[in-house]
């Protein structure tokens, strides 16, 4: 049977992670997922389905699919941030703001990721220390960035900036890759490491199975929250950079619904809603599934409401799966008690 998750022993050591057979992880599913679609798209247009063309391709979703990487983590410890959208939003308002107030363009960029970064730990802190559930905190800081766009831009679009800056969201470096994509795998890279093979991440495991226990066991879960919670943030002010550099204007309304999306990939990714399992490698194959999935369907035509909708029902299967497969397994444990009976 194909599962989206493993067990929580699983989970507990890269050792037994290592052990689990990869043909019955929901990680499995993904590729094939991800393998299908890739055939559909050369069926509908061979003479388009090239490297370079599918490279081309992922410049469009991977400004929201490099905030799925550490989002993924955030989730993997019991907590959500639905505000990342916004997040990213404000970093790119402030770069043009202060960026059209005069200020010299570098510290335009740098303002810009301080303000991702800040606005990460506010949402951190209003969690841990505070103690405001993550999805009400999120949300009221959600509708607070977004305002705050509202109020600095208006109806305005604040452009001109410098050529170079072009360069870094919508163009190749000297690989025949974009730079997105390139940045996108150091990040998931970078995280996959921290992830499976550090104290770091046996720790985010263990906070999402059991808080308390963790607690008890000595680890800092604030502490890691609120680092996750940052560095999110930070991620966020690069998303809205990239795609500030990609369209080379900014809009106060600029990724509004992003955030769903993102939530998407990390839970189809495997990342479970309630903290405790995922990986990296699934939040990987879901990005390239869901990404290329919309774009076979722009290939054919179909309007972004369209997309939208088919978006919203694979995060409803998303969540719906992990119950099912508690529920085979409950099922399963209570006819192997009768039968032992």
């Amino acid at each position: 049977m194909l599962t989206n998750i493993p067990d929580n022993k699983d989970l507990s050591s890269d050792k037994d992670i290592t052990k689990i057979n990869f043909f019955k992880r929901w990680e499995f599913l993904l590729f094939i997922i991800l393998i299908l679609v890739l055939l559909v798209d050369y069926i509908i247009s061979p003479q388009l389905f090239t490297i370079n063309n599918l490279a081309s391709a992922t410049i469009s979703f991977m400004e929201r699919s490099i905030i799925a990487i550490p989002l993924g983590l955030l989730i993997m410890t019991g907590y959500i941030d639905i505000s990342v959208a916004s997040i990213a939003a404000l970093s790119s308002v402030m770069l043009a703001y202060t960026w059209k107030m005069g200020f010299p363009f570098w510290l335009s960029i740098v303002i810009g990721f301080a303000t991702g970064t800040i606005a990460g730990l506010i949402n951190g802190l209003l969690t841990t220390k505070i103690k405001i559930p993550s999805l009400v905190a999120t949300l009221a800081n959600l509708i607070l960035y977004s305002g705050i766009c509202s109020v600095l831009l208006g109806d305005e679009a604040i452009g001109n900036f410098p050529k170079n800056f072009g360069y870094f969201g919508g163009s190749y470096s000297l690989l025949p890759v974009p730079n997105s994509l390139i940045i996108f795998f150091m990040i998931a890279i970078v995280f996959g490491i921290i992830l499976h093979f550090t104290t770091f991440g046996r720790s985010i495991y263990a906070i999402g199975n059991n808080e308390n226990a963790a607690r008890y066991s000595g680890i800092a879960v604030d502490r890691i929250r609120i680092v996750l919670y940052t560095v999110t943030g930070f991620v966020c002010a690069l998303s809205g950079i990239l795609y500030t550099s990609r369209v080379s204007n900014v809009r106060s309304d600029m990724l509004e619904g992003a955030e769903l999306g993102v939530i998407t990939i990390v839970l189809l990714g495997g990342v479970y809603i309630f903290g405790g399992r995922g990986s990296i490698i699934g939040i990987i194959l879901a990005v390239f599934s869901i990404g290329f999935i919309q774009y076979t369907l722009r290939l054919i035509n179909i309007k972004d409401v369209v997309i939208s909708i088919v978006t919203g029902c694979l995060l409803i299967i998303t969540l719906l799966i992990p119950r099912f497969n508690d529920s085979i397994k409950d099922f399963r444990m209570k006819k192997r008690i009768l039968q032992k009976r």
